[in-house]
């Protein structure tokens, strides 16, 4: 019995280090996105002041 609490906690610990992984991709991915988001309102603000 406690050889399986103990394999139960270290498979709970494997799925916490993956899970901070995946949020760490996830935050990188997020700030990633905002940047390109910012550029392209940019590039339109820009267009738009040319044309106008």
């Amino acid at each position: 019995m406690m050889m399986v609490v103990r394999e139960m906690k270290v498979v709970m610990m494997k799925i916490m280090e993956t899970q901070k992984r995946t949020m760490k991709i996830i935050v990188r991915i997020m700030k990633l996105t905002e940047k390109n988001l910012d550029v392209m309102r940019m590039k339109r603000r820009g267009s738009g002041n040319e044309c106008g």
